[in-house]
């Protein structure tokens, strides 16, 4: 007995034990294969993972690190070819619901069981399609304004605008001339305005505010007085307020860390990623930044918006069971402090996390990482879990199509070729029209 107990230990380990492998005849890969959205230079977190895990495992995961503007193309040829020379991906969550429906995508269930418990209320609708989970959360970002604390104190304000009207007084105040030549040089307010998620995803903060939604569950109701209010206040920042270059609806993320890196600045709306490479040496606001809630418009309550990339899993994928077990072992509650403590900027939607000695006192290289003081980093993170706390999502399918479709109309008002009225108008009939082909 003892002997065979011996040779069926040393099977296990030669063949590879996977928790996820039960029922399944799966060899034990030499290595798999993840598309990335884009360099793993700027994603430390997940290339610790990945590479910790395949020393743990005897399986490297070899990385295709595919740029953000192509990721959608290269991996659709990927799933709807049934090709398996690729693994795991880092997706979009706008795609899940999609692919999920088209079978391209392998259930995540089991790797969910433990984690989705523990999400924030909501943060995993779209990760599930009919009632299965087809995504995991890893590389996570929310919804901030980024704000000049130098410019704030100067101001006479010790706290971040929670208002909307609050932020109009501060911009109007910081909007200004500095050299005397008759043309502004320092806004008070910066976003994104081109037809892409930046701009949409900050008109999608203010809807939730105040109590509206989009197309959750291709219940399309973006005309609404919540829709028209919120788009209003953010058109009127350019077009009545003045407090928004001229230039704004051109804008995409470049121009948005632009304004935040020359200090152009007192007050942008973006994402959390940004705040990495605000502390370089060269950039004007060294030391001079924080981030907070966008403000809320009367009537309102304080909500926020998040981007992620989902890991999700190729249903032709030969190696399901340590694919599976890699997915767990990065968006696990283990792994998602990791990624906070070692990629700042990106969030966990566990809020648990946060309150982890690690996340509160992190290493020396860390917070040396990013040029920060344990003070910022401590204001900082503790943030964007007011932000976590108060993510809202919609899910739909096409949800892609149907952004692009109401995009392209948000820019319209933002560039004054139609009125807020019209635009939503527009947006709605073309997305209904979408819709129909569900």
């Amino acid at each position: 007995m003892k002997r065979f107990t011996v040779i069926f230990l040393v099977l296990l380990f030669i063949t590879g034990f996977n928790v996820y492998a039960a029922g399944q005849s799966e060899q034990k890969p030499e290595k798999m294969v993840l598309i990335n959205a884009g360099s793993l230079s700027g994603d430390p977190g997940i290339d610790m993972m990945r590479k910790a895990w395949g020393e743990e495992n005897g399986i490297l995961i070899e990385v295709i690190e595919q740029a953000e503007t192509h990721l959608f193309d290269k991996e659709l040829a990927i799933l709807s070819s049934g090709d398996p020379s690729v693994d795991i991906m880092a997706a979009n969550e706008r795609w899940v619901q999609d692919w999920a429906a088209a079978g391209w995508l392998e259930p995540l269930d089991d790797v969910l069981s433990d984690i989705a418990p523990k999400y924030t209320a909501g943060a995993d609708i779209q990760l599930k399609f009919d009632g299965h989970y087809y995504g995991a959360h890893g590389g996570n970002m929310v919804m901030v304004m980024y704000y000049r604390t130098d410019l704030l104190k100067e101001f006479g304000m010790s706290e971040p605008p929670r208002t909307w009207d609050e932020m109009i007084k501060f911009g109007t105040w910081a909007t200004r001339d500095l050299n005397g030549d008759d043309i502004i040089d320092q806004w008070g307010v910066v976003h994104a305005g081109v037809n892409v998620t930046h701009f949409g995803d900050v008109v999608y903060t203010l809807i939730h505010q105040l109590g509206g939604k989009v197309y959750h569950d291709n219940n399309i109701t973006v005309n609404s007085p919540e829709g028209r209010k919120a788009l209003q206040a953010i058109v009127d920042l350019r077009n009545k307020d003045k407090i928004s270059p001229p230039g704004v609806n051109t804008y995409g993320s470049s121009e948005c860390l632009q304004a935040l890196q020359s200090g152009s600045a007192a007050m942008v709306f973006s994402w959390t990623w940004m705040g990495k490479l605000l502390n370089r040496e060269d950039s004007a606001i060294k030391g001079k930044w924080s981030w907070a809630l966008l403000p809320v418009l009367p009537g309102g309550k304080p909500s926020s918006m998040m981007i992620t990339t989902p890991l999700v899993l190729n249903k032709a994928s030969l190696y399901k069971s340590y694919a599976k077990d890699f997915i767990h072992y990065y968006t696990s509650f283990e792994g998602q402090v990791k990624e906070v403590v070692w990629e700042f900027g990106n969030v966990s939607l566990i809020p648990s996390v946060y309150e982890e000695d690690i996340v509160k006192n992190p290493p020396q290289a860390a917070l040396d990482a990013v040029n920060m003081s344990k003070e910022q980093w401590t204001e900082l993170q503790s943030r964007i879990f007011e932000a976590v706390n108060v993510v809202q999502l919609e899910r739909a399918r096409k949800q892609g199509e149907l952004d692009r479709a109401l995009w392209v109309e948000l820019n319209a008002a933002l560039s004054g070729i139609k009125s807020v009225e019209k635009a939503l108008e527009d947006a709605e009939t073309q997305m209904k029209r979408i819709n129909q082909g569900l």
